[in-house]
């Protein structure tokens, strides 16, 4: 998935996971431990194209959002499931689920960094 995701290239982001009611947020810089960390963990789903058009969600409660900024600062947004994941294209994830549980483990260690970066 890493490579779909293109986070080798990531310069900043923002994760969304238990905390969906924030209208607005600020992409935060990311050092190369935290992106290589995140990167080995969505390197472990494998994703295929889908040929489906359109995309309902089926496990809003194990939903989160990756909003990505490249080092040529294009901004991405990355809705993902258990089973998918969605941008300009839906991609399956050939061995879901995704592990959710990591994911908001993942979001608050980057709060955590966040807050310290403001102090």
């Amino acid at each position: 998935m890493g490579d779909v995701l293109n986070i080798s290239h990531v310069d900043k982001m923002y994760l969304i996971a238990e905390n969906r009611d924030q209208n607005e947020f600020e992409l935060i810089k990311i050092d190369e431990e935290t992106i290589n960390k995140l990167e080995r963990f969505l390197n472990q789903y494998q994703v295929k194209v889908t040929t489906k058009h359109g995309w309902i969600s089926n496990d809003e409660t194990e939903r989160f959002e990756l909003y990505f900024e490249y080092n040529d600062q294009e901004i991405r947004r990355y809705t993902i499931e258990r089973e998918i994941v969605v941008s300009d294209r839906a991609y399956e994830v050939v061995n879901a689920p995704i592990n959710y549980q990591r994911i908001v483990e993942f979001e608050k260690e980057l709060n955590l960094i966040n807050d310290q970066e403001r102090e």
